[in-house]
C-alpha cells in the first residue's frame, strides 16, 4: 500500500502546480478513496476525507497562479449575495468554536467547518475554471465517465461479483421480505447512500450532455448511460435518488417552459425512452444469488410507502419535525458538526434523531439564526439562477446547460431537505459546489467579448443580470 500513498503524494503536488488539472485529480481521489479505504488495514475513516487536502492544494494553486480567487467579481455579479454569506459564514466559525468548547473535540469542529464551508471552496474553483476555459461540458463529461464506471460497481456487486473493493465498509444493510432477502447493494462505494446518489448525478448529467449534443446517434448514447444509472439505484435501494430524478425532469420542463425555452422537448423525450431503457435492462440483468429477487427491490420502492407521498416526507422531515429539533437543541442549535454524518465515529450524534432531514440539521446545529440566514442565502441564489436562465434563453447553445444545472440544484436541494446522509460526504459537497459555481459562471461562458475586459469590476457587468423580455 505504500505505492498508493506516494501516487496520492504525486498527485497532491501536482493540483498545486497545475490547479485546473487539479480539478480533475479531485474528481479520481473522491471517486478512488472508498475502494482505497476498503484495501486499507481497518478502513480508517479518515479515508473518507482523502480529499479535503487536494481541495486546499488545488485552491492554494489558484491562488498562487492568479494572485485571488475573482471573490470580488462574484460579489459584484451577486451583490445580495455578500452580506448574507458573511453573516452566514460568522455563525458557522461561531458555532464550530462552539462545538469545540463543549465537546473539547477537534474533530467534530472540523466536520463541522467542512460540511458547510465545503461547498463554497467547490463554487469558487468551478467559477474560476468556467472563466478560464470558458467550457465546462469536458469537466462534466469527465466525472460522468469516472461515475458512470464507478455505478456500474453497484450492478457487478449484484450480479454476483466479489472483490476486496466491492461492498459497504462494515457489511451491507440487509433488509427482510419474506420469503426474499434484499441486500443494499454499494458497489465500489463505501455505503449504498452513497452509491446512489452519484448514480442519481450521473442520470442527471447524462439528461444535460444529451440536451446539449448536437444531432447524431451517438447522442442516444447518454440517455443508455442514463438508463443504467437508473437502474443501479434499485440495487442500492434508496428510493430517494428517483425522487430526486423525478424532481430534476419536472423542473427542468418547468423551467424551460415558462422561460421560453426550445430544448424542453428533449427533457420529456428522454422521460419516455428512459422509462423504456429501464424495462429493458431490468430484463437483461441476471442476480448473482438466487436469495435474492427483484420482487424484493420493486417492493421497497413502490409498496413501502404507498400511503406516504413524498410531499408526506418532506414535511415530515422539516415543518413537522422543527419543533422536537428545537426541543432537543434550543433556540441557538447544539454548534456546527455535531449532527454531521462522520461524527458517529467521534462520539455520536448529539443532535437526536429529528435532524435527519438536512433543513432539521442546519436548524439542530446553527439554530434558529442559522436556518434564517441560510434559507435566506438559498431564496437570494434562486433568484440570481432564474435572471440568469432568463438571460441565456437567446442562446441554444447555453440554454439547455443553464436549465439543466438548476434544476439539479433545485432537485438536490429538495433532496438535502429530506436527508441530509449522502451530503456529509465531503466530495459530494464539492460536486454541489461544482454545479453552482458553473452556474454562476454561465453569463461569463456566454459573453463574447473577453473575460478580462471585466477586471476591473465596472458598472456595466451588473446589466447581464437584468431580466430581459
Amino acid at each position: 500500500m505504500f505505492e498508493i500513498h506516494i501516487i496520492l503524494i504525486f498527485l497532491l503536488i501536482l493540483s498545486f502546480i497545475d490547479w485546473r488539472k487539479g480539478l480533475f485529480i479531485c474528481i479520481l481521489v473522491g471517486f478512488f478513496q472508498d475502494p482505497i479505504r476498503k484495501l486499507m488495514p481497518g478502513h480508517s475513516v479518515y479515508y473518507t476525507v482523502l480529499i479535503v487536502p487536494f481541495i486546499l492544494s488545488v485552491l492554494l494553486g489558484l491562488i498562487q497562479y492568479q494572485k485571488g480567487m475573482r471573490i470580488n467579481l462574484i460579489f459584484n455579479l451577486y451583490p445580495k449575495i455578500k452580506l448574507t454569506l458573511v453573516i452566514f459564514l460568522l455563525i458557522v466559525v461561531a458555532q464550530s468554536m462552539r462545538t469545540l468548547i463543549i465537546t473539547s473535540d477537534f474533530n467534530r469542529m472540523g466536520i463541522g467547518l467542512v460540511s458547510y464551508i465545503g461547498p463554497l471552496a467547490g463554487v469558487l474553483l468551478a467559477f474560476n475554471y468556467a472563466l478560464e476555459k470558458r467550457n465546462v461540458t469536458n469537466f462534466l463529461i469527465f466525472y460522468l465517465t469516472i461515475g458512470f464506471l464507478f455505478v456500474t460497481g453497484v450492478l457487478a456487486e449484484a450480479s454476483g461479483y466479489q472483490s476486496p473493493v466491492l461492498g459497504s465498509v462494515g457489511g451491507n444493510h440487509l433488509f427482510i421480505y419474506f420469503p426474499y432477502r434484499l441486500v443494499l447493494q454499494s458497489g465500489l462505494m463505501r455505503a449504498a447512500e452513497i452509491s446512489a446518489w452519484h448514480a442519481t448525478m450521473v442520470a442527471m448529467l447524462s439528461v444535460v450532455i444529451f440536451a446539449l449534443s448536437s444531432p447524431s446517434w451517438r447522442k442516444y448514447i447518454w440517455l443508455g448511460i442514463a438508463g443504467i444509472a437508473l437502474c443501479a439505484i434499485v440495487f442500492t435501494g434508496r428510493r430517494k435518488g428517483f425522487y430526486v430524478f423525478g424532481g430534476f425532469i419536472i423542473t427542468a420542463t418547468i423551467l424551460a417552459f415558462y422561460s421560453y425555452a426550445k430544448s424542453w422537448k428533449k427533457y420529456i423525450g428522454f422521460v419516455l425512452l428512459g422509462c423504456i431503457g429501464i424495462l429493458i435492462l431490468f430484463q437483461l440483468i441476471t442476480l448473482g444469488d438466487s436469495a435474492l429477487d427483484f420482487d424484493a427491490y420493486t417492493y421497497r420502492l413502490v409498496h413501502e410507502y404507498a400511503n406516504e407521498t413524498p410531499f408526506d416526507r418532506f414535511m415530515q422531515m422539516t415543518i413537522n419535525s422543527f419543533q422536537w429539533v428545537i426541543l432537543h437543541n434550543g433556540i441557538l442549535g447544539s454548534g456546527a458538526g455535531t449532527g454531521s454524518q462522520g461524527v458517529q465515529h467521534f462520539g455520536g450524534v448529539l443532535t437526536g434523531l429529528a435532524a435527519e432531514g438536512g433543513v432539521s440539521k442546519v436548524l439542530a446545529e446553527l439554530g434558529v439564526p442559522g436556518l434564517v440566514v441560510a434559507l435566506l442565502l438559498f431564496f437570494i441564489l434562486i433568484r440570481y439562477i432564474w435572471n440568469i436562465i432568463i438571460y441565456v434563453n437567446k442562446q441554444a447553445i447555453y440554454e439547455p446547460l443553464t436549465i439543466g444545472l438548476s434544476s439539479i440544484l433545485i432537485a438536490e436541494a429538495m433532496h438535502f431537505s429530506m436527508a441530509n446522509q449522502a451530503f456529509g460526504d465531503p466530495f459530494i459537497m464539492l460536486l454541489m459546489g461544482f454545479i453552482a459555481g458553473f452556474t454562476l459562471a454561465i453569463p461569463f461562458i456566454s459573453e463574447e467579448k473577453n473575460i478580462q475586459q471585466w477586471k476591473h469590476y465596472n458598472a456595466p457587468v451588473l446589466s447581464i443580470l437584468r431580466p430581459t423580455h
